[in-house]
């Protein structure tokens, strides 16, 4: 088992996997400066080197990285856990300097938001009126405790399909938290016609689908994929995450 000696980041993260002349759209996960665990089916070899194009939609530069299978873990179907493969990175210093830049942002779990000058302007998509409620309560927290005041954060809600075209498609936005599942409309959908219109704002998409919707959520061009149910911290800890990577990334 590789020893643990970075912080790793919860987080699933597309990637593009070139193994043996082949590539293949796969997944990864607790990512740190030394490694990742990826999540696949394809069987690879343990200490054969592998090609990792690891991408953050819309928010930074893919990065090409390589790696070293160094264990594997079995699949548990009972359980709905994918096997898969831990991996040690290889990779220059350059590439290493790049990776850390990328990762810094995300333990911002504790740190302020960036500074600002307007106000941070949510979108929140959900149907179901209590995790609706417990969102914008974990919202209004994060402006209330991190902001200068809470008007600094925008909120609009969108409970239905009526108000997908009038709220999502015309309104300015800087950071989208989607229902996958809404009825009378896809999310992918949602995702894919914000992506075609050159829209580049972070998209986190909250919702119950396992991997199924794990995978689709992420193919459209979501950034970040949390499975529900979730807690407030962990909501305003991922919405500081993007918020803040957005925002150096514009910088």
């Amino acid at each position: 088992m590789e020893r643990r000696d970075n912080k790793r980041f919860n987080l699933i993260l597309k990637a593009d996997i070139s193994y043996r002349g082949s590539v293949a759209s796969e997944y990864i996960e607790d990512i740190s400066i030394g490694g990742c665990f990826l999540s696949t089916n394809q069987e690879i070899a343990l200490n054969e080197r592998l090609g990792i194009t690891l991408y953050f939609p819309s928010i930074v530069d893919k990065l090409e990285l390589s790696g070293i299978a160094v264990w594997k873990r079995s699949p548990l179907p009972r359980k709905n856990i994918r096997g898969g493969y831990g991996i040690r990175f290889d990779i220059s210093p350059g590439m290493r300097k790049r990776l850390e830049q990328f990762l810094l942002p995300l333990s911002n779990d504790r740190g302020g938001l960036p500074p600002i000058d307007r106000p941070f302007r949510i979108i929140v998509a959900e149907d179901n009126p209590h995790i609706l409620s417990m969102y914008r309560y974990g919202i209004q927290r994060l402006a209330r405790f991190e902001l200068p005041s809470e008007k600094m954060i925008l909120l609009s809600e969108v409970s239905d399909a009526k108000d997908v075209d009038e709220v999502i498609f015309k309104e300015e936005f800087d950071l989208l938290i989607l229902d996958f599942y809404i009825p009378m409309f896809s999310g992918d959908e949602i995702i894919k016609r914000l992506r075609a219109k050159g829209i580049d704002k972070p998209i986190l998409v909250i919702s119950g689908g396992g991997e199924e919707g794990r995978e689709r959520a992420l193919s459209a061009g979501a950034d970040m994929y949390l499975e529900k149910p979730i807690t407030v911290n962990d909501l305003i800890a991922n919405i500081k995450k993007l918020l803040f990577i957005d925002f150096l990334n514009r910088g």
